[in-house]
């Protein structure tokens, strides 16, 4: 799975096929949709990849 982080739409897209983005496992996307679900929100971390952060 993998993270593309669109800057014009401030989210990230996930795809299957390498879309020019990090790299994710299929444990990290469904961790990212279950937090989202619940309230959170994707962020793009320090490191570039997707992370999970409180709505402000």
């Amino acid at each position: 799975m993998f993270a593309k982080w669109l800057e014009a739409d401030g989210r990230f897209a996930f795809s299957i096929e390498d879309s020019g983005g990090v790299e994710i496992t299929d444990d990290e996307h469904a961790a990212l949709m279950e937090g989202q679900s619940t309230g959170k929100r994707i962020i793009r971390g320090d490191n570039g990849y997707p992370a999970l952060t409180d709505h402000q």
